[in-house]
């Protein structure tokens, strides 16, 4: 019985001191929890001290702190420890406060922890701050804003971060009938367009913590496609950076790479303005810097489903805690392509062999002519000499002209959708003239091709174009297929085929000898007439 009261005891002391144990850590240490979000976060220690009625007293200088460890906070730090406000109710109020209680802490020595992705510390009831561990944050995030944080109960971090966005895309215009499509991932053009492109970045919404902030604009178009780069304007919010004024921030351009046939690197730094002003204003937040320029395609441009490529990604400052904005993140690459096609005219006699001597000029409908192109005057000649006359109201542009005199495939290359004319200048001698010949051409495209984003990378981008078709218009008999070339689509292309002319008598046949004895024949009917005449008139 003895040893029963005893073991009793004995569970009963155990009991009691392991409830004063959790009681101490209840009262002593909370718990801070990392959220799921990829980033590591280094905890400092300021003060330590016991919470008593709702705030926390007994402070004394915690691991990190700018002070003696454990020693009591002298009476000057508590002054301006209370005198900071801790309102928080904007990124301007975070940062003053913030800036105050960074007085007291050594960011240079280890923190007492680091957490990631629901990791927890014990911390002991204090005040701490938190911060992005450098080199941690993914490439296409911010770090956070510092936390300051009292942590007298449990608490999971929660990030105060924006992000800045960034998009390419370009237009799509029909030449034939004036439609266009604006801001697509795909498009296609001949070769000596302009093709407009449009940049975008959307700076981020707590940009108001920054005291400097830039934007790197780095734009790549695939080497050898293009043969130049044009009107290019820079505007924040819709002002032009070249002619217009901001209020509470200036705005510079730094040129890394001039804008060449392969792109471009332009930096554009954001810098507070007015007097005592130090922060960017919140009215930036979320507008966005437009960059827009055309690109010229090239005779070196792909033809076909393979495409030719352009790229852009953007860099931009990521550390509202940083004094200047050398550190930087990066979105994810954005890809746009343009296509341009391949007409082939194959040249046939009516019995299918090749056949050479002719000569095909290919002219574009515009619904309006563009600066620096020259529509064809009404007649046209073909067939050597006969006139074609061009419709009333309809414009045509000459493309080009490919001479036959030893071939019977004529390629003219670097063609976009629309309407087009295609006229037999010069007839193989000995065949009939073939009447020109108007057809559409007409491509399906992906509109939003960044659903693959390294299709500057990928073996089968091609699959971004889907088809190419050609359909005659008009009074026209041609017709128009889907060509390939190694399993890629190149364009259209179609057959003509001449006939020949009527076939004339050779030397030493029949010959005029039938027209001479058709003559004799009618010449001694006339006189037998003539004699049959007289006589009848003797009598």
């Amino acid at each position: 019985m003895k040893k029963m009261k005893k073991i009793m005891a004995l569970a009963i002391a155990m009991v009691m001191v392991l409830s004063m144990s959790i009681s101490v850590f209840a009262e002593g240490e909370k718990t801070i929890t990392a959220p799921n979000n990829g980033h590591t976060y280094e905890i400092f220690q300021i003060f330590t001290g016991t919470v008593s009625e709702g705030k926390l007293v007994n402070l004394k200088y915690g691991t990190n702190a700018v002070g003696t460890l454990n020693a009591d906070v002298t009476q000057a730090d508590i002054t301006k420890l209370n005198a900071i406000t801790d309102a928080g109710t904007t990124v301007a109020q975070d940062q003053a406060d913030i800036a105050a209680m960074a007085k007291f802490v050594n960011l240079n020595s280890s923190p007492v922890a680091t957490i990631k992705d629901g990791q927890t510390y014990a911390a002991p009831v204090g005040y701490y701050l938190i911060r992005d561990k450098a080199g941690t944050v993914p490439t296409n995030e911010q770090y956070t804003l510092y936390l300051m944080s009292v942590v007298n109960e449990d608490i999971t971090i929660t990030p105060k971060t924006s992000t800045t966005t960034s998009e390419k895309k370009l237009d799509d215009v029909n030449d034939s009938d004036g439609t266009s499509q604006t801001l697509q991932d795909s498009a296609d053009y001949d070769i000596g367009d302009a093709v407009p492109y449009h940049l975008k970045a959307t700076i981020a919404e707590n940009i108001s913590a920054y005291k400097k902030y830039h934007l790197t604009f780095q734009d790549t178009l695939e080497a050898g496609s293009f043969s130049a780069i044009s009107d290019l304007t820079i505007k924040v919010d819709g002002i032009d950076i070249s002619t217009g004024t901001f209020t509470g921030f200036t705005v510079t351009k730094t040129v890394t790479t001039a804008p060449t046939v392969n792109g471009f690197d332009i930096t554009l730094t954001f810098n507070p303005s007015g007097e005592g002003v130090t922060l960017l204003p919140a009215s930036l937040a979320g507008k966005n810097v437009t960059i827009d320029f055309t690109a010229t395609l090239g005779e070196g441009a792909k033809i076909g489903q393979e495409g030719n490529v352009n790229t852009f990604v953007l860099k931009y400052s990521n550390n509202p805690n940083s004094t200047d904005d050398s550190e930087e993140g990066t979105t994810p690459e954005d890809t746009v392509i343009v296509f341009t096609y391949e007409l082939d005219v194959n040249k046939t006699d009516a019995a299918g062999e090749p056949l050479n001597g002719a000569t095909f000029a290919l002219y574009k409908k515009y619904a309006t002519v563009p600066s620096g192109k020259t529509a064809a005057t009404s007649p046209i000649t073909y067939g050597n000499d006969k006139s074609y006359t061009i419709p009333s109201g309809t414009n045509y542009v000459l493309v080009g002209t490919i001479s036959g005199t030893d071939k019977s495939l004529f390629e003219f290359k670097g063609i976009d959708d629309g309407e087009y004319l295609l006229v037999e200048t010069v007839t193989p001698t000995g065949y009939n003239a073939i009447a020109p010949q108007t057809f559409s051409v007409t491509a399906e495209h992906t509109a939003t091709a960044d659903i693959n984003k390294t299709t500057k990378k990928d073996a089968n981008r091609s699959y971004v174009l889907t088809s190419v078709s050609g359909a005659k218009t008009g009074d026209s008999t041609i017709t128009l297929s889907q060509h390939t070339k190694d399993s890629k689509i190149t364009g259209v292309d179609t057959t003509i085929v001449n006939e020949s002319g009527a076939v004339l008598p050779s030397t030493g046949g029949i010959g005029t000898t039938i027209f001479y004895i058709i003559g004799a024949i009618l010449v001694i009917g006339a006189g037998v007439v003539l004699v049959t005449r007289r006589r009848m008139s003797a009598n």
